[in-house]
């Protein structure tokens, strides 16, 4: 309530001040950070909670005490001050630079939550990080890095997730020269993603088998394939590895999306990699793209390997690509 106050507080103030909120307020706040005042941790919650807000009113209230709303010695209070950070809506780069500067999230990287959905939140905050290039994923003092290296398979599925989620921000347009620097900083995300997904794909490279978790990395890494512009050998290999457990997620519908994109520029590679995939499964799902696909191998003279596409499909009683082959093999 007295945040809210604050706020509101603010917002008919003047916008210039140094300070937002009532002084009363805030020594009352000033005064709460000594949890023997305040011993319970539902206010450290709203500290984290309200941080950005906090931030808002008085930056310098919270640089000056950022580590007594994060008590270190304190686990108590300190879970639940970055519980209620970590669940907050946004996630902001100087406050960011604030957590990560003081070594709360290097802490929460080794910090057992009650909940897994904190541990996905602070996944996401990590790879925010990463991709505004505040984290290295070659530092070994980067929490991103000891996150990757730790190889939680679940953690490293959260982040392909997160990854793909970014596809319909990342989008490369056509810019002014105002919007140049937007175009560059795209390009560079991507990029960024791209290594996260060789990193992780060397480390599957060197595993002689996979647990469950590991070919469902395997297969959604499948869904990185939207970021990629061409097939060269390297990313050939990331893909040809994905196809295999392709449909161990449930990713082939995206695979196949993503794969008609690349007829234009890589169509042999493509049609390797559909090859690759039908050795251990044929997904039907969407007929469309994939009539896409085996069309663009004909009229781009890839016969052969349209061909056995489409009898692949053939012999497994499958026959909406019957018109397509009779087509060209007339």
């Amino acid at each position: 309530a007295l945040v809210n106050y604050s706020l509101r507080v603010a917002r008919l103030s003047n916008p210039e001040a140094t300070t937002k909120w009532p002084e009363k307020v805030k020594v009352e706040f000033t005064r709460r950070l000594d949890r023997s005042v305040e011993p319970d941790p539902r206010f450290s919650t709203t500290l984290g909670r309200y941080l950005p807000n906090l931030y808002y009113l008085d930056g310098q209230w919270v640089e000056c005490n950022i580590n007594r709303i994060f008590p270190k010695k304190i686990e108590e209070h300190w879970q639940a001050a970055m519980e209620g950070y970590l669940l907050g809506s946004r996630v902001y780069s100087h406050i960011y630079d604030l957590i990560s500067g003081n070594n709360h999230y290097a802490k929460a990287v080794v910090t057992d939550f009650p909940s897994n959905e904190i541990t996905k939140r602070l996944i996401h905050h990590l790879c925010v990080g990463y991709l505004l290039e505040k984290e290295d994923l070659r530092d070994k003092g980067s929490p991103f890095h000891k996150c990757v290296d730790r190889w939680n398979t679940e953690d490293i599925l959260e982040m392909i997730w997160f990854f793909w989620t970014q596809r319909e921000y990342l989008v490369e347009k056509e810019a002014s020269n105002t919007q140049a620097n937007q175009v560059e900083l795209v390009s560079k995300q991507k990029a960024r993603i791209l290594d996260f997904w060789r990193v992780v794909f060397e480390v599957l490279r060197n595993k002689g088998e996979y647990t469950e978790s590991e070919e469902k990395i395997a297969s959604n890494l499948a869904t990185l394939s939207c970021y990629l512009k061409a097939l060269d050998d390297e990313n050939l290999g990331w893909l040809k590895l994905s196809a295999k457990y392709v449909e161990k997620n449930f990713n082939s519908s995206f695979f196949i999306e993503y794969l008609l994109r690349l007829c234009d520029v890589s169509i042999s590679q493509v049609g390797i990699v559909y090859l690759e995939m039908l050795e251990y499964n044929t997904p039907t799902y969407h007929q469309d793209h994939i009539r896409g696909i085996v069309t663009k191998l004909y009229e781009a003279g890839e016969i052969e390997a349209a061909n056995r596409i489409c009898n692949i499909y053939g012999s497994c009683g499958i026959d909406f690509l019957r018109d397509v082959y009779e087509r060209y093999n007339p």
